[in-house]
């Protein structure tokens, strides 16, 4: 009868389990909660995080859906690093976004991203393992194995993550899009067909009247063409024929920086102009390095010195800046705001030349040459890099009103020497660069180009821009991991490279250099002894007030014993997180639920009394042992179910008292009793 009794009692139905899933998905409040789930960065300035809301869903989605706990986990910690990694499984990893983040004044920001490092290890610990695992941050754990060694092991799996926001409509909403998307492109087919006929049919014979009109026509803008061009993270740079840059080479990541040293004659410079050019090796035609051909530039910085280094290179302040095209929200403006993350990008105008003019506050040059230096900052804020693939700087001596910006258009030296050539004598560069200058001052283009982009502006707004995601991937150079002497970033000492602590079963990496995806793996490996007693006690406190092993984020030799060891080997062994690979509700819709159920309607311990109650149940105590043996009607939900709990469990022996200190598990780890979870003496 017993034995009848118990398996009713952990196999209910699947349309009770049905019934039970989208309960299971509002506890994940508690998820949110061990997770330190918050929609502001906390510190004094506590700005908000408007797209923080996105991992939320994505766990909600995932608890109701009942993924199984070992997905859920590896989701969590390295769904980034899955081969064939989804949107989900990426939004997934906004789990190490929810840090708190100091923007004060003043703020050291390799102090705060040490810190959020720290907090992203701590809670590894507190939540899959039940270890206090910070102690080790300044000094070897003095209660339980962990050296400092190790514990900068386990911390190096976290100190190479880049923190992108990207795109992550829900799919309501990439669906929604499609269709308008699709619509729209229809409609506006007749405005880009119509630029290519005349392109095709009237442009050459315009370029040739215009070229007899401006033979003589002067120069407005000199090209400067580098004598040395370099990059940060390794990108190649090719300076060509025209004085234009060419970017090829293996993407760098999210940032990359392109500097630029060019000498000039000129005297008295009043501003600087950024040619984007396309070409047919660049995705898209270009300009840019993105996918569909789009750059993103954050930072134009200009420095100038004597071209023979007898003074120190200044900073060239700029102002007035204006473009030929600038993409939604991302304004040339951007390029000198000194922001990280907001530049300029042309997107959806990619595979065409683009034009931005900078004004210089002061007119600047030097007597004898003046060498002046570029920065291009590109820090791509979209999960691919949006770097330039080709490009040209050009400088001027024109004059304007002063709160004008210098003119977009206006013949280089390149293309005047290239009109005062015969057209025989000009190479295919030479031709191609003045028909794409042309291009930008034909009449007739540009009315057709304006009417293309005032439809352009009836377009419907793109959701992976507005609705976005904070995640976390791989830096494309990672970090070198030290110890940090009593914990100060300041302080690096040894070099250490990732593992895990020797406590527990070893780490199985698939590569060469163990990674977050292997950290989330050895987790829920089978034979770890932590993950899943950590797991199933916490789950169990939420619904007793307090766990077998009442020190819920704490199993080492410093936390309470467990009050029934077996109970808690049984609900981890015997069918419920054995391999972690059922849904972690089963816990309540297979040993709670079934209970509450047989409770009586009306009774106190009831499924009304527990809906009526449980807030309050919360709110007063519930570890309060006096107050979980009262005889109060929302605090009687807990105290019913356990007598419950007893009844049905006691024919199993699970919860005699005699079980207090009972022996490990079969699989020869012991959780708590005499001995600790690393099996040795308490």
């Amino acid at each position: 009868m017993a034995e009848r009794s118990a398996r009713r009692l952990v196999r209910p139905s699947r349309r009770r389990t049905a019934r039970l899933s989208p309960v299971w998905g509002t506890l994940g409040r508690h998820w949110l909660d061990v997770a330190r789930y918050a929609d502001s960065d906390g510190y004094e300035k506590d700005n908000p995080r408007p797209y923080a809301w996105r991992w939320r869903e994505r766990g909600i989605n995932a608890l109701n859906d009942n993924m199984p706990f070992d997905e859920f986990t590896i989701e969590q910690i390295a769904g980034d690093l899955l081969p064939g990694a989804t949107l989900e499984q990426h939004v997934a990893t906004g789990f190490h976004r929810n840090t708190l983040i100091n923007r004060e004044g003043g703020t050291d920001p390799e102090e705060d991203r040490v810190k959020r490092t720290v907090d992203r290890t701590n809670t590894l610990g507190n939540v899959w393992l039940g270890m206090t695992v910070g102690c080790a941050q300044c000094h070897s754990h003095k209660y339980d194995p962990l050296p400092q060694k190790e514990y900068y092991q386990l911390y190096a799996f976290f100190n190479t993550l880049a923190e992108p926001d990207i795109g992550a409509p829900l799919p309501h909403q990439r669906e929604e899009y499609r269709i308008a998307k699709a619509e729209f492109d229809e409609e506006h087919r007749p405005f880009e067909d119509a630029i290519a006929q005349y392109e095709r049919e009237k442009l050459d014979a315009a370029l040739a009247q215009w070229e007899q009109a401006n033979g003589t026509a002067a120069p407005v803008w000199e090209i400067l063409k580098p004598e040395s061009v370099t990059a940060k993270k390794g990108t190649t740079l090719e300076v060509l024929d025209d004085g234009s840059v060419f970017a090829s080479g293996e993407h760098p990541g999210r940032q990359e920086v392109y500097t630029l040293a060019c000498n000039t004659g000129l005297k008295d410079i009043t501003g600087l102009r950024i040619e984007t050019l396309t070409d047919d090796r660049l995705p898209g035609e270009g300009p840019g390095r993105g996918p569909l051909g789009n750059f993103h530039i954050t930072r134009f910085d200009v420095e100038a010195a004597p071209a023979d280094g007898s003074a120190e290179p200044v900073k060239v302040e700029l102002a007035h800046p204006l473009a030929t095209f600038s993409e939604s929200g991302h304004d040339i403006a951007n390029a000198i705001n000194n922001s990280p993350t907001n530049g300029w990008s042309i997107s959806p105008r990619v595979g065409e030349r683009h034009l931005a003019t900078f004004k210089a506050k002061t007119p600047f040059g030097f007597e004898g040459g003046t060498r002046i230096t570029v920065n291009l900052w590109q820090s791509s804020v979209l999960r691919p890099f949006h770097g330039l693939g080709r490009f040209r700087i050009s400088v001027t001596t024109q004059t304007t009103e002063e709160e004008q910006p210098l003119p977009l258009l206006g013949i280089t030296d390149v293309i005047a020497s290239t009109i005062s050539t015969p057209a025989e004598q000009r190479s295919s560069m030479m031709q191609q660069d003045l028909k794409d200058y042309y291009r930008m001052v034909d009449p007739e283009l540009a009315k057709l180009r304006e009417a293309a982009e005032a439809h352009n502006k009836t377009a419907p707004e793109n959701p992976y821009e507005t609705a976005k995601a904070q995640v976390v991937e791989e830096m494309k150079s990672p970090r070198k991991t030290h110890l940090l002497l009593r914990g100060d970033f300041l302080s690096p000492d040894d070099e250490v490279s990732a593992n895990t602590p020797s406590a527990f079963v070893p780490l199985e990496p698939h590569g060469e250099t163990p990674d977050r995806l292997d950290l989330a793996r050895w987790l829920v490996n089978p034979g770890h002894p932590l993950t899943a007693r950590v797991t199933v006690n916490r789950i169990w406190s939420r619904y007793f007030g307090e766990g077998i092993v009442p020190t819920v984020q704490d199993f080492g030799t410093q936390g309470a014993k467990p009050s029934h060891p077996q109970l808690l080997d049984w609900l981890d062994h015997d069918d419920f997180l054995q391999t972690l690979g059922r849904p972690a509700s089963r816990v309540a819709t297979e040993l709670l639920c079934p209970l509450v159920r047989r409770i009586p309607r009306g009774h106190a311990g009831s499924r009304d009394a527990f809906r009526q109650g449980r807030s309050k149940i919360e709110a007063r105590q519930p570890r309060n042992p006096k107050r979980q043996r009262g005889t109060n009607r929302s605090l009687t939900f807990a105290s019913s179910l356990t007598l419950r709990v007893t009844i049905e469990l006691v024919p199993t022996g699970l919860l005699q008292s005699e079980t207090l200190n009972g022996p490990a598990h079969s699989g020869g780890v012991v959780v708590r009793g005499p001995q600790t979870c690393y099996g040795k003496s308490a």
